[in-house]
């Protein structure tokens, strides 16, 4: 049996990838490929990889299930989790130890973009969750990441030695992330051509699986870590926040016709930043050249940044009083618990002058009322 870990990284189509697996079972399956529920990452599932990073006996849970595959005649099975790719050494070593025990190659897939492409996209992931508040670093710092993140995983080379070290050199298949390079255009079709299956057969899905969140709706998402989210959290443990906040920015940007709400990527990063970024990264990014690209230097030149704010206080203020009561009825109508936290969201409405007093008190107001 041939054993594919996809390993990510973030922010490289993975989500596009695990979707296609998940609802591709039995037309995979059709060609000798399997990638249970449990072995890939769509919609927060991958389980493999806690049982494989576990105690002996989920690891003979995994054993079993792979064992039951190849007798089913399945000749390739992929496990796909992003989280394999900022793994400690130790998570590693054990995952490669008990692979190696099951099937007759394992091999790692990866695909990379350069990194200031990623920590813009990190940055906004982040924000969408509720992790970066106002005055937290771009990129480079543990601001709204583990460390591993900013001290290793971005370090493309560094990471993949550890897996190198475990599966060997010339199992670590390193692809880069760009449209342009894709077989047919497609990071899925990309995925399906290193299986050695030909994409024409498999039906095409949907790909828009995370659609951008442009920079007003990245600083609403500030404003929420900075000002409601934790209490929120607090007064309704079982719910979610990012399903209110997600469709308040949806209907916000259809209110205002903004792609700065959504749909147009957020750019926070500066042309100097991106630069910096690159330079951080160049030493090791020589490394991953020649030792998967033949000395190329496929990232290139790092591109022009916006500059974009991401300070809530930059989104116009009538568009702001718009997304807060947005957000504030619609936690309502999903009973949501904001008790106390009224104010934030419609603050409260100035007092009539005398003068409109007066003219709310004619009859002709009332009978247009």
């Amino acid at each position: 049996m041939r054993i594919i870990l996809h390993i990510g990284a973030w922010k490289t189509g993975s989500s596009a990838i695990q979707q296609f697996l998940a609802v591709s079972t039995e037309a995979l399956r059709a060609h000798g490929v399997a990638a249970p529920a449990d072995a890939i990452n769509a919609d927060g599932r991958g389980r493999i990889l806690n049982k494989l990073t576990g105690s002996d006996e989920e690891a003979a849970e995994v054993t079993a299930e792979i064992e039951q595959l190849r007798a089913e005649g399945v000749e390739t099975l992929v496990l796909s989790n992003e989280h394999y790719w900022p793994m400690s050494e130790v998570k590693i070593q054990t995952i490669g130890a008990r692979l190696k025990a099951l099937a007759d190659t394992v091999e790692v897939l990866i695909y990379v973009r350069p990194q200031e492409k990623m920590w813009r996209s990190l940055h906004s992931q982040q924000a969408k969750k509720f992790h970066v508040k106002s005055g937290a670093a771009l990129w480079g710092t543990a601001d709204f990441l583990p460390p591993v993140f900013a001290q290793r995983a971005v370090h493309y080379h560094q990471t993949l030695q550890l897996f190198a070290n475990v599966f060997g050199q010339d199992a670590i298949s390193v692809r880069l992330y760009d449209r342009a390079c894709f077989v047919g255009r497609d990071v899925v079709a990309d995925f399906l051509a290193y299986l050695g299956l030909d994409w024409m057969l498999f039906e095409r899905q949907n790909r828009d699986i995370n659609r951008s969140v442009g920079w007003k709706g990245v600083a609403f998402a500030v404003w929420v870590a900075d000002e409601v989210h934790d209490a929120m959290r607090a007064l309704n443990p079982d719910k979610l926040v990012g399903k209110v906040y997600i469709r308040t920015i949806k209907r916000t940007a259809d209110i205002f016709l903004d792609e700065d709400w959504i749909g147009r990527d957020a750019d926070p990063l500066t042309t100097e930043d991106k630069k910096a970024i690159r330079a951080h990264y160049e030493e090791d990014n020589q490394r991953l050249y020649q030792t998967y690209f033949d000395g190329e230097d496929v990232f290139g030149a790092p591109g022009e940044g916006r500059g974009d704010s991401v300070d809530p206080s930059a989104i116009p203020d009538r568009e702001m009083v718009v997304a807060k009561r947005r957000f504030q009825k619609l936690a309502e109508r999903k009973e949501y618990d904001i008790t106390g936290l009224e104010t934030l969201f419609a603050p409260p409405r100035p007092r009539p002058t005398a003068l409109k007093r007066l003219l709310n008190a004619l009859p002709f107001r009332a009978q247009r009322s």
